[in-house]
C-alpha cells in the first residue's frame, strides 16, 4: 500500500495541507479533518470504500462523533478490519483517508476517526488511460476509419494508428464517432462491462508522428450531446477510482 510511512511527513501538516508524494497533499490537522468529515455527513456527500480487492458502491457517512465515525454499510461488505474512504471535496478534488473498523453494526460500520487525510491535486476533466483493446471508429470524407484509443477526457481523446489512411486529418471534422472501451478484468466484487459512446462530431486538433515507428497519433476534440457527455464524464470518474484502487491494493 501507499502512504504507510508517516515519519517523513512535514510537521506543518499538523496545522494545514502540505505537499506529499505523487501529486498528493496531506494534513494531520484535527480542525481540518473534523470540518471535512462534518461536511461529508451534513451534505450527504457520497464516499467509496476500498480494501484489498474490494471497492464498494457509493455510500454515506451518517454520524461523526468525538473519536469515531459511522458509515452506512454496503450490502456486499467483505468483513475487513481496515478500509480507505475516498470522496470528492468541495473543490472537486479526490480525497481519502484510512481507518480501522472498530465494529460492524446491523446497518453501519463504526470506524476510528482518522488522524490524517490525503488530497490529490488534480481536477475533473483530467485524461484517463483506457483499457487495452479500446478503439474508436468514425467517418471522414465518407470513409470509415478505425483507431486505437489511448486516453479520453470528457472533452476529447487521444487515438493512434499504424495504418496510413492517405489523408492529413489535422484540422478536419470527423463524423459518426463510436468509442468502444472494454472493461478491465476487475474483481469478484467489481464486474466491469464494455461501454460504448456515440458522438456525432469531432475535430482533429493535434497530429503527430511517433519517431522510428509507423504510428501516428491524433488529438480529437469531441462534440458530444449533453447526455453522452455526462456518461463519458461518469466513466472517467470511475476510471480514476479504478486507478486509485490499484494503488491501494
Amino acid at each position: 500500500m501507499i502512504f504507510q510511512n508517516n515519519k517523513k511527513i512535514n510537521p506543518a501538516a499538523r496545522t494545514g495541507w502540505v505537499a506529499y508524494k505523487r501529486g498528493y497533499e496531506v494534513t494531520q490537522s484535527t480542525v481540518i479533518i473534523d470540518h471535512c468529515l462534518r461536511r461529508l455527513k451534513n451534505d450527504g456527500v457520497m464516499v467509496v470504500l476500498y480494501a484489498k480487492g474490494y471497492q464498494s458502491q457509493a455510500t454515506i457517512i451518517y454520524a461523526v462523533q468525538e473519536r469515531q465515525i459511522l458509515i452506512d454499510k454496503p450490502k456486499d461488505w467483505p468483513e475487513v478490519n481496515k478500509i480507505k474512504v475516498v470522496f470528492r471535496d468541495g473543490a472537486d478534488l479526490w480525497n481519502h483517508f484510512s481507518a480501522p473498523v472498530l465494529s460492524v453494526l446491523k446497518d453501519g460500520l463504526c470506524l476510528r476517526k482518522p488522524t490524517e487525510m490525503f488530497m490529490l491535486q488534480r481536477r475533473t476533466l483530467f485524461r484517463v488511460t483506457t483499457p487495452r483493446g479500446s478503439k474508436a471508429t468514425f467517418v471522414y470524407n465518407k470513409k470509415k476509419c478505425k483507431f486505437k484509443v489511448l486516453d479520453i477526457s470528457a472533452g476529447g481523446m487521444l487515438v493512434s494508428t499504424a495504418q496510413d489512411h492517405g489523408v492529413d486529418l489535422y484540422g478536419k471534422t470527423i463524423k459518426e464517432i463510436l468509442i468502444t472501451l472494454p472493461g478491465d478484468s476487475g474483481t469478484k466484487q467489481v464486474k466491469e462491462k464494455t461501454v460504448r459512446f456515440t458522438v456525432p462530431e469531432g475535430k482533429v486538433v493535434r497530429s503527430m508522428k511517433i519517431p522510428g515507428t509507423d504510428q501516428e497519433q491524433f488529438g480529437i476534440r469531441l462534440f458530444a450531446v449533453p447526455k453522452e457527455e455526462r456518461r463519458i464524464f461518469q466513466y472517467i470518474r470511475q476510471r480514476e477510482l479504478q486507478v486509485m484502487r490499484k494503488n491501494f491494493d
